[in-house]
């Protein structure tokens, strides 16, 4: 019964799951355990003008679950040997271990260019991923739901959250933040978005972006009210759905 689970691909799919499940346990484990600092109190405390309003981070728990979903449906003995979940598992496992990384190091030593660093490898991964899927294609209705969705929804909530975490980095090593610089940032995660979303045709990646867009938004108008930025992110919006549909 549990032969399949002493290879390689064995071994790959368990490490997937224990990987997926370690995520949530991660992001939480700092409030759990009474540390100094979580991840939101670092953020907080660097806030800037493309940082989303606080409520569109709960995406991370659809994230999570989405993970999840495909941890449990690849480590079914019947898709150990698929050979489309290789190669996407083991790109699985370095984007599982680089945000478990990311939401250890945070809450210890504040955001800056080493965060910076493991999101940014962490997108390189999903894109990766993305790729593999793209040349897959057709995808039947399972895999689609269980694998291409949730990495769309990865890499797209990553595409943003890169400009963002650089944003808050900027700001701490004294760099300023304004409006102009801000409205950079918001075009260069737009055409990052528009230009991922039109090669991969992945229009739940466009739209986990177009969620990130909708935050600063609302941000920019309820938390420290600039107009002039939350016209560029809403106006960004459209640009990146678009894109899924051309």
């Amino acid at each position: 019964m549990f032969d399949p689970y002493l290879s390689l691909d064995g071994a790959r799919s368990i490490l997937v799951l224990l990987l997926a499940i370690a995520q949530p346990i991660m992001g939480y484990w700092p409030q759990w355990r009474r540390w100094s600092h979580t991840t939101p109190s670092r953020s907080a405390r660097l806030q800037t003008p493309v940082v989303p309003i606080e409520w569109a981070f709960a995406i991370w728990g659809v994230i999570f679950t989405a993970c999840l979903a495909f941890a449990i449906w690849q480590v079914m003995p019947a898709r150990l040997v698929d050979p489309l979940l290789r190669p996407i598992g083991w790109l699985a496992i370095a984007v599982f271990s680089l945000t478990t990384a990311w939401e250890y190091y945070v809450p210890k030593y504040d955001l800056g260019w080493p965060s910076v660093g493991l999101i940014v490898a962490t997108l390189i991964g999903l894109l990766l991923i993305m790729a593999q899927l793209k040349a897959a294609e057709p995808l039947d209705v399972p895999t689609f739901w269980l694998v291409a969705a949730p990495f769309q929804l990865f890499a797209g909530w990553i595409s943003a959250a890169v400009f963002v975490n650089a944003s808050s980095t900027l700001r701490l090593a004294g760099a300023k933040q304004g409006r102009l610089q801000s409205i950079a940032l918001i075009a260069a995660a737009t055409v990052l978005g528009g230009v991922v979303t039109f090669i991969s045709g992945a229009a739940i990646y466009g739209l986990a972006i177009a969620w990130a867009l909708l935050g600063i938004v609302v941000a920019n108008i309820v938390r420290q009210p600039d107009r002039a930025v939350a016209i560029c992110a809403g106006t960004a919006i459209p640009v990146v759905i678009a894109a899924a549909l051309v």
